[in-house]
């Protein structure tokens, strides 16, 4: 139970890092970008680059592929999105933009690297230690606890920083922020840039316990669920529905059948939300 515990949290906690992106975008645009599973494969695409071709260890590949997938988010917000938005298009055509988005990622991933997997060189973590008489993965420990920091560094940045308090302010009220003198379209690029840096830190980690492929947006796309069921638009809530569903999928795969984790997963989480509509934590989201 032990080992699964760790394992189920690790996938959680690379869960949460792409659902804190979904629920970041949905509260700075109120749209959900179907572009962003898509970030998380460039993140394990640029990371298998890095690792494999240079020869980068692997926090140095998490920084670098977070930095250029950041950016790139700045890049399509600024020249594919922003411009739908200001000429005052409806919400449903920046939907459809981000999914455009995301499959020139996709295609264009598949161009670079090619159509089969990809897997990460072994390295100093991929050995195994004893905890409590059962074996651990020490990449897995090394994971949760990276991705538990990267979530708490962003949950300090937006409470304690102007630019965290300005990314706030626009998610609640642009229109008050505005007259505040805060820039709501700089702070919807930070947004960007943020949840896309978050979904390249993800990548990297999910090509590290698995493997990188141009079809890894089909995986990530968990990180969606997660996010409802935490409380979509809400941060916090995102980090334990993505915990909480990392748990479940893997208890449901070791004690009760593999085959069936996801229809497991994924029926406790319509369960809950049957139960809680809103998710657990969510409340007074941003509406569409």
């Amino acid at each position: 139970m032990l080992g699964q515990l760790i394992v189920g949290l690790t996938i959680g906690s690379v869960y949460s890092l792409v659902a804190i992106g979904f629920s970041m975008i949905f509260r700075s645009v109120g749209i959900l970008s179907f572009a962003h599973q898509q970030f998380v494969m460039l993140g394990a695409m640029i990371g298998f680059t890095l690792m494999k071709g240079l020869g980068m260890p692997l926090f140095a590949a998490v920084i670098v592929a977070a930095i250029t997938t950041g950016l790139i988010g700045i890049v399509v917000e600024w020249i594919g999105l922003s411009p739908i938005r200001r000429r005052g298009a409806p919400t449903v055509n920046q939907i459809i933009a981000t999914l455009g988005w995301g499959i020139v990622f996709a295609n264009l991933a598949m161009v670079v690297w090619g159509p089969y997997p990809l897997a990460y060189p072994h390295t100093s973590l991929s050995r195994s230690f004893m905890l409590a008489g059962v074996p651990v993965s020490l990449q897995n420990v090394v994971i949760l606890i990276s991705c538990l920091l990267f979530m708490g560094a962003l949950q300090a940045f937006l409470k304690f920083t102007r630019i965290g308090h300005a990314m706030r302010a626009v998610a609640d009220d642009e229109a008050t922020a505005r007259l505040m003198g805060i820039n709501p379209e700089i702070t919807i690029r930070y947004a960007f840039c943020i949840s896309e840096a978050m979904a390249g830190v993800a990548g990297v980690f999910i090509g590290a316990l698995f493997y990188a492929s141009f079809d890894l947006g089909a995986f990530s796309i968990r990180g969606f669920p997660a996010a409802v069921l935490g409380g979509f638009g809400h941060v916090g809530g995102a980090i334990v529905g993505g915990l909480l569903l990392g748990i479940i999928e893997t208890l449901g795969a070791t004690y009760i059948a593999s085959a069936y984790r996801d229809v497991i997963a994924f029926g406790i989480v319509i369960l809950i939300l049957l139960i809680r509509p809103k998710g657990l934590m969510g409340k007074g989201q941003r509406t569409v």
